[in-house]
């Protein structure tokens, strides 16, 4: 138990780390959209590099933002049915639902986005659809860490929820 405990506790801490690092990334967003519309509306000179660098930067903090997210249960669910249930029908729900969605969804999304980034990296992949042709392993790496660690996060929930629905109650 004290190795589940630890374990959940260290990715709690990454997930919460990488979550509020990379929420600074949106201000270097917000730079670089507000350079361009300055420079396309002011000065008739747009550039190149801001589409690609936006949705690069764009994808990398939804990547990295979600296990945060998951972490402080602060994703959007639709509350209709699920709201009227008690804590411990709430608890069931989210174990069936984690065992039949996501796991499998979330274990081959990740696994699909290291092959893509090892694809990437191995071949030295560049963005076709940019004037400037940047590399792409780069920010596919860090989706592939994003989902990954999004991936923990959802093992850490689980083994804390799990706990929690499985343990004895006191008669």
């Amino acid at each position: 138990m004290v190795a589940l405990d630890k374990f959940i506790e260290k990715i709690g801490w990454l997930s919460e780390w990488s979550g509020k690092g990379i929420s600074w990334v949106s201000v270097i967003l917000v730079l670089t959209i507000c350079y361009d519309v300055l420079m396309r509306y002011l000065f008739n000179a747009a550039t190149n590099w801001s589409f690609t660098l936006s949705y690069m930067l764009g994808a990398c903090m939804f990547a990295m933002g979600q296990a945060f997210v998951h972490r402080i249960n602060g994703h959007v669910r639709i509350d209709l049915l699920y709201s009227k249930f008690s804590p411990r029908k709430k608890l069931l729900l989210d174990f069936i639902f984690t065992l039949i969605f996501f796991f499998p969804v979330f274990s081959l999304l990740s696994w699909t986005f290291w092959v893509d980034f090892y694809h990437a990296f191995r071949i030295q992949e560049k963005a076709i659809h940019s004037t400037w042709y940047p590399l792409t392993w780069p920010y596919k790496l860090v989706i592939a860490m994003g989902l990954t660690l999004l991936f923990l996060q959802g093992v850490a929930r689980f083994i804390q929820e799990s706990r929690i629905l499985f343990q004895r109650r006191s008669t």
